[in-house]
């Protein structure tokens, strides 16, 4: 069993405030090599042998991600070893000892040179002292591709930043891709790897993005969105915990959608602020959406017939913000903000305190 201590850094945290699930994967990572690079009987072996072990699946269920600045441990060790894998859980802990990621990992003895798989002698297998394994869900190591038809993206290059001193792509930075992917990557609780071929600098990464329509269903079934919408079969939605998690904590979450999910976050959470933002007239939107150079004249055409109708719905919002100017729409917008910041019914903890000020 090895154990280290580390801090969450400004660096590890992204655009949601909390920390990355890539920058998850390296804490994992780095808790596994050091101890792998220490161990009395493997380390050893691992030299004179010139071999490694490389990862062949993860799992990570993550119950809370930890903020910056935040103080962590992690732990790790081995639960079952054979001649040719290796299986282990990792562990992150927060300072009251209690879990924030439980995570399963799989490996294989391989060959530096050839990097083909090996056999562990017995005798070595037998040495390694074996830890009780953890107390979470087992899912197969290998993954089952959902029913449905992937959305493709091809060509996405593999940058020099990816790749490590194997000279393939770290495990961890298939998550910063990933990550692109993801409509709200931070709110994501269970992450499954299979890892079959290392990638390799100047290859491209053909992506195939997959909606699990079935778990969607269910979890509509929870009242689990805040807002949820499904086009060209292919669901998507806003966590609803994520958010009230994220207001819990003092942040503001602000939400870009259309005006189907900005009426079904209103009947959900009437208290937000809803802010119309249109272009100053029809022409100005036809020349920005021609100027993207990026759809048709059928799609622009559709576009503006649907912008026409959906005005009716301005009355429905608290404030309305005519985008003419980019520099004044966003000074207006910030002004929003600050005005409903001062509503007395957001200031209930300061209105009291003010009142015993004065006493």
């Amino acid at each position: 069993m090895y154990e280290m201590k580390r801090t969450v850094n400004c660096s590890q945290i992204g655009s949601h405030g909390i920390i990355r699930n890539s920058c998850l994967v390296d804490l994992l990572q780095d808790c596994s090599v050091i101890h792998l690079d220490t161990h009395p009987v493997m380390s050893p072996f691992f030299e004179k042998e010139n071999c490694v072990m490389f990862l062949v699946s993860r799992q990570l269920d993550i119950v809370r991600r930890p903020e910056q600045n935040e103080k962590l441990t992690v732990k790790t060790w081995t639960y079952e070893l054979k001649r040719m894998y290796g299986y282990r859980n990792t562990v992150i802990y927060d300072e009251n000892g209690d879990i924030c990621v439980k995570s399963i990992a799989s490996g294989a003895f391989m060959d530096k040179i050839s990097q083909r798989p090996i056999k562990a002698p017995q005798e070595l297998v037998d040495r390694v002292k074996l830890y009780p394994k953890l107390d979470m869900e087992y899912l197969p190591r290998k993954i089952a591709l959902p029913d449905t038809e992937p959305q493709v993206y091809e060509d996405i290059p593999v940058l020099k930043c990816y790749i490590d001193m194997n000279e393939h792509v770290n495990n961890a930075r298939y998550l910063d891709i990933t990550d692109e992917f993801v409509e709200n990557e931070s709110a994501v609780k269970r992450i499954r790897v299979e890892y079959k071929n290392p990638l390799k600098r100047g290859k491209a990464i053909k992506t195939l993005v997959y909606t699990d329509n079935g778990r969607f269903e269910e979890l509509l079934k929870e009242d689990a969105f805040l807002e949820h919408a499904k086009v060209y079969d292919h669901y998507y939605g806003t966590p609803k915990e994520y958010v009230y998690q994220m207001l819990r904590q003092g942040n503001h979450v602000m939400l870009e959608i259309d005006i189907q999910g900005a009426m079904q976050v209103k009947e959900k959470y009437p208290q937000g602020v809803f802010i119309y933002i249109v272009p100053p007239s029809k022409a100005v939107l036809e020349e920005r959406l021609r100027g993207r150079h990026t759809d048709s004249d059928e799609v622009i055409a559709a576009r503006l017939a649907k912008a026409r109708n959906e005005l009716e719905w301005i009355d429905k919002y608290d404030y309305v913000i005519v985008n003419d100017d980019l520099g004044e729409a966003i000074q207006k917008a910030a002004a929003v903000l600050k005005a409903e910041e001062c509503r007395v019914m957001r200031n209930a903890n300061c209105i009291e305190e003010t009142k015993q000020a004065y006493q």
